[in-house]
């Protein structure tokens, strides 16, 4: 029968967390309801939703298993090397140069967008190419994080309108104008054909 050790010790309450806080090696991520992702299940339902009305627990809320870590990035990698692959044909695809021209020019356009002038872009190229070269690897992570930085410094969610942009690029619309504005740029000198991979 329950002794005065069990009626001291009567175990979690029902609002305690499926995973308290100390499962998390690095801390639980917070949901925005307020309650950290121990609280919901795996079907990201709050266990105190209706305390605090949660809609649902985000996937950038979720702290990835091992086993999931990175797997998001490389499908959404695959998604798009099958999209080039199906759209602008394999040698644009392993066409290292011209897809970097095209990195550019996004690059381009976002500083654009947020302000930045031609001046100073021109100056920046000047700056990077008077340094010695890196290697690719290095600067596909550095462009990586890079990205995840100006998402975060714009308070744009980079997963959402990541997956928006892939659902807006399979249109039969886009997928013309990609083509359309590719035969623009090979036409122009821009596609990545005989250019040299170094200097400037």
């Amino acid at each position: 029968m329950p002794g005065e050790v069990s009626r001291s010790n009567p175990g979690p309450s029902d609002e305690s967390p499926y995973c308290p806080d100390y499962c998390y090696p690095n801390g639980p991520r917070m949901c925005p309801c307020g309650h950290h992702e121990g609280y919901h299940n795996d079907q990201g339902e709050c266990l105190l939703a209706h305390q605090c009305q949660c809609k649902g627990l985000p996937l950038t809320c979720r702290t990835p298993t091992p086993n999931e870590e990175g797997q998001g990035v490389r499908e959404i990698q695959q998604r798009i090397g099958d999209w080039v692959r199906s759209t602008l044909g394999e040698k644009s695809l392993n066409n290292p140069l011209e897809r970097c021209l095209r990195l550019m020019e996004e690059a381009a356009e976002l500083s654009q967008a947020v302000g930045v002038n031609a001046e100073t872009l021109h100056r920046l190229i000047d700056y990077v190419y008077a340094r010695p070269k890196g290697k690719a690897p290095q600067e596909i992570a550095g462009c990586m994080v890079t990205i995840c930085a100006a998402a975060f410094s714009l308070k744009v969610d980079l997963l959402a309108v990541t997956l928006k942009e892939i659902r807006r690029i399979h249109t039969s619309e886009v997928i013309a104008r990609v083509r359309r504005r590719q035969h623009e740029k090979r036409e122009a000198g821009l596609e990545g054909k005989g250019l040299k991979g170094t200097g400037r």
